[in-house]
């Protein structure tokens, strides 16, 4: 490749993101942009060449699980299973279910992993025979082998977990506790202890004038939070169901966990006309009364007795509130959204936030009877499928942030675009075309800068790019006796004669690898 005709080119300044962060490096050296309208990253002809070394490393991790690849179409795929969140219980789509019907008919088929590249993320699928503990453990094979140590494993949305690279400037925020809990904050959990027991009190309204939040409520009547019911109105855009989410009073809510809990589509505050209309009052509402609203309440409040909760009218709340008694919930489950300092729900002790980098995400094995094999007794059993997701884009700018120095990039032999970094000077252009062919004829993957440019512009360029090898050829180099030859990754420096430099790429090559 002649870098005089590649498509992108570096950059002197990026003000898009911080210096600290890997995209940076990305941006400044040319192998991607920036699309400031739509928000998103866009990778140029140097950036997919990476892509692929990534990808072909990603593929060779999954070949020990019987990799193979699969036809295109991940968005559809993601979106028909039904996958992280939707309301329909996760499945394979049909077309998939009908043609892997085809392909596994035995237990010898299993397992297998299927893989492809599509043009947002990369996706994987496994089918096993039955339930595996850990169905996606080539990942941290992957993550070692790209030289990501410090990737983090989180556990997400019901039975998925996320990979993820701990990072400042990270688009996510993880919970995490020196035990080794993690998680993703949105799934995250924290240990609930329950209320001491209690004897059931009678229910019945007091007087709470202006007390319409948990904390003017607990004042007036001297209580702490914890004594209290909090009511969250919730409206499913999807279906237009109002949804009364419930927790105790020292507490919040957390919107996915009500969605997974429901099944629900993407959730918004109820507006104070849409409360009122299923018999409810802002600011004073309970469950106690109400009528055409879903209700989930979190799985403390079975097991807090006697609460204050509202009366459904202004200035007026309830005490001796009991679940069950006064009111009963569609759905129980963990609503409650974990915030650093509570609890780990592991250990005991607080939890930490983490800015992280979500890298990839994937599931646990689930059953799909649409797809049946033959056992070795000659029986029927649905088999067990696992998505993975891999956001190729976050895994590129995690890479970018390790593999660099103050300079620009730095690639290992496994990873970079291409090996040599050819650069012609002023009296060398001959000899620089010549031995450009030679390396091409030994199949050496290379990219030549034949630009006019300045030796200062190539050689910053050269180091922006980061790949393991730059030759320089010049006057000057030729005069010594043949082509400067020097390693990206340690800065060592050979002289080469002209003659052996493709032998001597080649040898290094063999002790490299």
């Amino acid at each position: 490749m002649r870098l005089s005709q590649h498509f992108g080119h570096s950059s002197r300044q990026v003000h898009e993101v911080p210096e600290t962060h890997g995209a940076y490096a990305l941006l400044r050296a040319g192998y991607a942009a920036w699309e400031s309208g739509g928000g998103r990253w866009a990778l140029w002809p140097l950036g997919e060449r990476l892509a692929q070394r990534v990808f072909a490393a990603w593929q060779r991790a999954l070949a020990s699980a019987g990799s193979i690849v699969a036809p295109g179409g991940e968005a559809d795929f993601w979106r028909l299973a039904g996958l992280w969140g939707a309301p329909a219980r996760p499945r394979l789509p049909r077309p998939w279910a009908r043609w892997l019907a085809l392909q596994v008919m035995s237990y010898r088929h299993l397992p297998r992993t299927l893989a492809s590249q599509g043009a947002s993320a990369w996706w994987a699928l496994r089918l096993a025979a039955e339930a595996e503990p850990d169905p996606w453990m080539a990942m941290e094979n992957f993550w070692r082998a790209i030289g990501l140590g410090e990737v983090m494993r989180l556990a997400a949305a019901e039975d998925t977990q996320v990979w993820a690279w701990p990072h400042p400037q990270g688009e996510a925020e993880a919970l995490t506790c020196a035990c080794g809990y993690a998680a993703l904050q949105p799934w995250a959990t924290r240990a609930k202890a329950p209320a001491p027991p209690e004897e059931p009190q009678a229910l019945r309204a007091v007087s709470t004038p202006g007390a319409n939040t948990i904390r003017t409520l607990a004042a007036q009547l001297g209580i702490p939070p914890s004594r209290t019911a909090k009511a969250v109105f919730l409206t499913d855009e999807a279906h237009g169901a109002l949804i009364f989410a419930v927790v105790r009073g020292d507490m919040e809510v957390s919107l996915p966990k009500v969605q997974i809990a429901l099944g629900t589509g993407p959730l918004r505050p109820a507006t104070e006309a849409e409360i009122r209309a299923v018999g409810a009052e802002p600011g004073y509402a309970s469950p106690i009364g109400v009528q055409g609203a879903r209700v989930v309440v979190d799985t403390l409040i079975p097991r807090s007795p006697n609460l204050v909760a509202g009366a459904n009218r202004p200035d007026t709340h309830f005490v001796g509130v009991n679940y069950g008694r006064d009111f009963q919930a569609e759905v129980v489950a963990d609503i409650v959204a974990a915030q650093p300092g509570d609890p780990c729900p592991r250990c005991g002790r607080a939890l930490s936030r983490q800015s992280v980098l979500p890298l990839a995400q994937g599931a646990a094995l689930r059953p799909d009877e649409q797809v049946a094999f033959r056992t070795p007794e000659g029986k029927t059993a649905p088999v067990f499928w696992s998505p993975l997701r891999v956001a190729p884009w976050h895994v590129l700018v995690a890479l970018a942030a390790v593999h660099r120095d103050a300079q620009g990039l730095r690639w290992p032999v496994s990873l970079a675009p291409y090996l040599v970094h050819l650069v012609a000077l002023r009296g060398g252009e001959e000899a620089a075309e010549a031995l450009y062919h030679e390396l091409q004829t030994a199949e050496v993957a290379v990219l030549y800068d034949d630009r006019a440019e300045s030796p200062g512009v190539k050689f910053t360029d050269a180091d922006l790019l980061g790949l393991p090898l730059r030759l320089t050829v010049g006057r000057r180099s030729l005069s010594k006796g043949g082509v400067e030859i020097r390693l990206r990754a340690s800065g060592e420096q050979h002289l080469v004669p002209l003659d052996q430099a493709v032998a001597w790429i080649q040898a290094w090559m063999e002790g490299a690898l």
